[in-house]
C-alpha cells in the first residue's frame, strides 16, 4: 500500500471496520493511521496487538471446566448414586420380610403331596396320621427369623443362567462401572486443583501448586493430604472415590447373604431334643403317648445334614437375601 509520508511517521490507532483509509492486504484488516513522529516498529507492534484483540473478540475463550466436572455428568451421577441406594434398600425390605404361616404351610404341603392335589392330599394325610391336624399346626415356631429372599434354590446349578448372572455377576459389573465414573471425576478434581489455588486473589505457595501431585500418591492418602491443606473439593472427591472404589467391592460380597431353610412338621420324642419329622413315608419311628405334640417348625439350620438328605425330611432350600448393612 502507498503512504503519503514516510513510514516512520505513522502509528496505528484503531480498527475502523469498513470506514478505511488504507489496507493491510495480506490479512484483510482495515486500519487508520495518524501522522505522528513515531518509528515504524511502533506501528507494526500496534498492528499486531490489534490483530490479537480482534481475534480474541471473534473467538471468545471457551469454558475451562472439563467435561468430567460438568453438570451433564455430575447430576446424572448423583441420581445414579441415589438410585443404587434406593434399590438396595428396596431389595433389603422385600427380601428380609418373614414368611407368613400360611405360606410355610402351603410350601410344606406342596412338598409332602409331591404333585398331588393339595386339598385331597391334606384330607388323606389327616385321616391316615393320628393326632395330626393341619389347622392346628399352622403356627410355625421360629418363623420370625425366616427371610423371603429374592432367590430360592435347592442346588446352585438348578438356577437358570439369567438368575445366576443377576445374583453373582451383575452387581459386580455395576460396582465396577460406578467406580470408574467416580474415578474420572476424582482425577480431574485433583488435576485442576493446583491451578485453582494459583488463581486465587491471594495466590498460593509452591508446595500447593507447582509441587502438589495428588495423582502420584496413594488414593487412600489423598483425603488426608487434602484435609491437611483444607482443599474441600479434593477431600470430598477423594473420600468418595475411596468409599466407592475400595470399600464398596469389599462390602459387596457381604450384601448378598445365604440362609439355609428347613420347614418341617413333626414332634420331639420324650426325653429327646432331636426333632422327629413327618416324611412322605410317615413317621420314622412310632409316636408314643408320652411324646410331644405335633408342631410345625421353621429352622435356619440343616443340623449338619446335606441339602440332598434334608429334602427327604421337609422343605430344604437356600434363600438369597440382601443385607445392605
Amino acid at each position: 500500500m502507498d503512504f503519503p509520508f514516510a513510514p516512520y511517521q505513522y502509528v496505528l490507532l484503531r480498527l475502523e471496520g469498513k470506514d478505511l483509509n488504507c489496507w493491510d492486504r495480506h490479512n484483510g484488516f482495515g486500519v487508520k493511521f495518524a501522522r505522528l513522529r513515531e518509528p515504524w516498529p511502533v506501528a507494526v507492534a500496534t498492528l499486531n496487538m490489534m490483530k490479537q484483540k480482534a481475534a480474541a473478540a471473534s473467538h471468545p475463550p471457551g469454558n475451562w471446566r472439563p467435561w468430567q466436572l460438568s453438570p451433564y455428568l455430575l447430576i446424572p451421577l448423583t441420581f445414579i448414586s441415589a438410585g443404587l441406594a434406593a434399590t438396595l434398600e428396596a431389595l433389603a425390605q422385600i427380601s428380609n420380610r418373614p414368611y407368613s404361616h400360611s405360606n410355610l404351610q402351603t410350601a410344606w404341603l406342596d412338598w409332602y403331596c409331591d404333585g398331588q392335589p393339595r386339598s385331597s392330599c391334606a384330607v388323606e394325610l389327616e385321616s391316615s396320621t393320628p393326632n395330626l391336624s393341619l389347622s392346628g399346626t399352622t403356627s410355625f415356631a421360629n418363623i420370625s427369623i425366616s427371610k423371603a429372599g429374592i432367590l430360592t434354590f435347592l442346588q446352585p446349578n438348578s438356577l437358570p443362567a439369567s438368575s445366576t448372572f443377576a445374583w453373582l455377576y451383575f452387581p459386580i459389573l455395576i460396582a465396577v462401572l460406578y467406580a470408574i465414573l467416580w474415578q474420572l471425576v476424582d482425577d480431574e478434581v485433583k488435576r485442576i486443583e493446583p491451578f485453582h489455588q494459583a488463581s486465587r486473589p491471594g495466590g498460593a505457595t509452591g508446595d500447593r501448586t507447582l509441587f502438589a501431585s495428588y495423582i502420584s500418591i496413594q488414593p487412600v492418602l489423598a483425603p488426608l493430604q487434602a484435609l491437611r491443606w483444607r482443599q474441600t473439593a479434593v477431600f470430598l472427591s477423594s473420600i468418595t472415590y475411596v468409599l466407592v472404589g475400595f470399600v464398596t467391592p469389599i462390602l459387596q460380597s457381604q450384601i448378598f447373604q445365604l440362609q439355609p431353610q428347613m420347614v418341617q412338621v413333626g414332634y420331639f420324642p420324650r426325653f429327646s431334643d432331636r426333632f422327629e419329622p413327618l416324611t412322605r413315608e410317615g413317621w420314622q419311628q412310632e409316636r408314643r403317648s408320652g411324646d410331644g405334640e405335633v408342631i410345625a417348625r421353621f429352622s435356619s439350620e440343616l443340623d449338619g445334614m446335606k441339602l440332598s438328605e434334608a429334602q427327604s425330611e421337609g422343605v430344604a432350600r437356600i434363600v438369597v437375601h440382601v443385607d445392605p448393612v
